[in-house]
């Protein structure tokens, strides 16, 4: 007989957007075991189990990662497999708007971004 991990499923990704910078990821599927990863654009990140359902994850956004990042679970081996199915997330500088475009949706916004930068990190 030849035991292996089941095929994990991910179903749900919170927040759904991330800053540039240090997050944490809570991830919601099924089929979810002792050692699976969470990986974060290919990247694995430090990962606890919490349940057969619930993941959460700890790690970095860089700036070249800011746009969409595929979100996936790879169970360990035996049978080391990653989930067939994935979400994205959004990395961005503020609220899920890049820094740079903040003067064209807001054009009479102050120029608060020392300020901002020191409060969000």
């Amino acid at each position: 007989m030849n035991l292996q991990n089941p095929i994990p499923s991910v179903t749900n990704i919170s927040p759904s957007f991330l800053p540039v910078g240090n997050f944490t990821l809570t991830v919601g599927g099924a089929n979810f075991v002792k050692g699976s990863k969470v990986m974060f654009g290919g990247t694995a990140l430090a990962t606890t189990y919490v349940s057969v359902s619930q993941l959460t994850a700890a790690g970095t956004a860089t700036a070249a990662q800011k746009g969409m990042v595929k979100v996936t679970v790879e169970n360990p081996d035996p049978g080391k497999i990653t989930s067939t199915t994935s979400m994205n997330t959004q990395v961005a500088n503020w609220f899920g708007i890049p820094t740079a475009d903040l003067p064209t949706i807001f054009p009479n916004l102050p120029n608060f971004s020392n300020q901002l930068m020191s409060f969000m990190g």
